[in-house]
């Protein structure tokens, strides 16, 4: 009996040894998936955490993008206006440029008339003045001859 109860008690024994060593394998398993699926997720950490720093990088490159096109059509703007302004200043100034031109043109003209006129008076003075020098000059080859007939006058009377 006794050996029976110890044999009962061996069987148990080992049954629950058995168990035992089971429990132990699955606990293990199950420790090694719980290892890798928390590897796992500390993997899908790392790369959300990762795409979160790539898409701060963009959205701050993105921003500073905005803010140099912002100052880059608000300069565009600004020379668009300056261009608009000069396009109708050009517009409205162009026939009072051509009234400008007209004006200055009869502005040389008479310019030109006063300077011809001035020409024309100087050559005549000058013409003038060459037959009044023609005159006196002739005056003094008449003088100097006269000069010298008086000479050959007062040599003859002398001799």
């Amino acid at each position: 009996m006794l050996r029976r109860k110890i044999k009962r008690i061996q069987n148990f024994s080992e049954s629950q040894t058995q168990m035992v060593r089971n429990l132990e394998r699955t606990l293990q398993a199950t420790m090694n998936k719980e290892e890798k699926e928390a590897q796992d997720l500390e993997a899908l950490v790392q790369q959300a955490e990762q795409n979160l720093q790539c898409m701060t990088q963009r959205a701050l490159k993105a921003e500073s993008n905005i803010e140099k096109l912002k100052q880059e059509m608000s300069f565009l703007q600004a020379e668009l206006t300056c261009y608009k302004v000069e396009n109708e200043s050009l517009r409205s100034g162009q026939s009072t440029n051509l009234g400008a031109v007209k004006q200055h043109v009869d502005v040389a003209l008479q310019n030109l008339l006063r300077v011809t006129n001035h020409a024309h008076a100087t050559i005549h003075q000058l013409v003038f003045g060459a037959e009044t020098l023609t005159l006196v000059a002739d005056l003094l080859k008449s003088v100097g001859r006269m000069s010298e007939v008086e000479k050959e006058d007062e040599v003859t009377k002398q001799t």
